[in-house]
């Protein structure tokens, strides 16, 4: 039982997370930049405006998903959508982009991070949800085989 309430609450945290970076979105799509009335470089048929509202939407999605699911379900959903960002932004140094991602735009612009940094910070949530989907998978598991 006791375990059961540590992943319930590791995911918990991720969801958080994801509804902090999809509020940090959403803030800074709403400002008014040249950069968002560009094509993405991925999604050429959107604006980078529309890819944040899409990115934060997913994030709001995964998070309420993980708030009401099953532990296994939680880690699956949200080691998916940690491939999708992850793979995106790979994808993103292939295209050549020079443009600083904004995912994190707001929190930049407040504590004075530079681009370098944000790019860092990012990765670093990445990874920390990437370990706690598989910790809380491969814990799910040996808890039911034990049962």
């Amino acid at each position: 039982m006791h375990v059961h309430r540590e992943l319930s609450w590791s995911m918990r945290v991720a969801a958080i997370i994801l509804v902090a970076t999809a509020l940090l979105k959403l803030l800074d799509s709403l400002v008014r930049h040249e950069y968002f009335e560009y094509s993405d470089s991925l999604f050429y048929f959107l604006s980078h405006r529309q890819v944040m509202l899409v990115a934060s939407g997913l994030e709001i999605g995964i998070a309420t998903f993980i708030w009401i699911s099953a532990p296994i379900r939680q880690s699956i959903a949200l080691f998916w959508f940690c491939c999708i960002v992850g793979s995106y932004k790979i994808a993103m140094h292939f295209t050549y982009d020079t443009k600083p991602c904004s995912c994190l735009g707001v929190l930049g612009r407040t504590f004075g991070l530079s681009n370098n940094q944000l790019e860092q910070l990012t990765w670093l949530l990445l990874g920390g949800m990437v370990l706690i989907s598989l910790y809380t998978c491969s814990r799910e598991v040996l808890r039911k085989r034990r049962c």
